[in-house]
């Protein structure tokens, strides 16, 4: 994922991508945070990007109402499915 979304955008996450809560979030640097609690995705799922900063290669997303960090190049675009009729 480039820095091409932004805080609101609704984008998607694949199943079975593990996301991190990290222990400290107001440091900038999540690469050498601790982690504090991480779920699974079961199924593809929607979510609302809350904050894509540009020199962390984590963004924040909100999910199942909490927010969680994700590795940028796991998040896609939501895109019309074009064989609907």
């Amino acid at each position: 994922m480039s820095n091409r979304y932004k805080k609101g955008d609704l984008v998607f996450v694949p199943s079975g991508l593990t996301l991190l809560q990290f222990a400290d979030t107001s440091a900038e640097d999540t690469s050498s945070a601790s982690v504090k609690n991480f779920t699974r995705t079961v199924v593809p799922s929607p979510v609302i990007i809350v904050e894509n900063e540009a020199q962390s290669p984590y963004c924040s997303i909100l999910y199942n109402g909490e927010r969680w960090y994700v590795p940028k190049r796991e998040v896609y675009p939501i895109t019309e499915n074009k064989n609907d009729n």
